[in-house]
């Protein structure tokens, strides 16, 4: 089992941008199919979300981005992985936390995911 918190969410949060939950196969730990579950019903619950890196008081977790009004995009809450034996290996938080130290999307995944083409090529779902 991973017991590295910081590479578990670099995972998780690739697998979400790449629409890919096989990515998670990759790491050591004992809930992969739960994981895999867990950020597929995330992707179903927001079709345009992408995630980038964050950090709360010293724990590693996922920020999720989805477009406002404006199709700006916007942080509205974090997932925190777990790699324990837990039956939900995403804590979701909607909201965002003033102490959550956030990492800025890079411009080409926003442009990537700003356009209803990109999310229409994908299939809105994982592929």
């Amino acid at each position: 089992m991973t017991r590295q918190p910081e590479r578990l969410r670099d995972v998780v949060v690739e697998s979400v941008n790449a629409r890919d939950p096989e990515l998670v196969e990759e790491l050591d730990v004992t809930s992969t199919g739960a994981l895999k579950d867990a950020l597929q019903n995330l992707q179903e619950r927001w079709p345009r979300l992408m995630m980038t890196r964050g950090d709360l008081d010293g724990t590693p977790v996922g920020v999720v981005w989805m477009p406002d009004r404006n199709e700006a995009y916007q942080p509205v809450a974090h997932v925190v992985p777990r790699s324990d034996d837990t039956a939900t290996p995403l804590a979701l938080v909607d909201g965002i936390d003033e102490r959550l130290t956030v990492e800025e999307p890079a411009g080409r995944l926003v442009a990537e995911w700003e356009s209803a083409d990109a999310v229409d090529r994908a299939g809105g779902r994982w592929v």
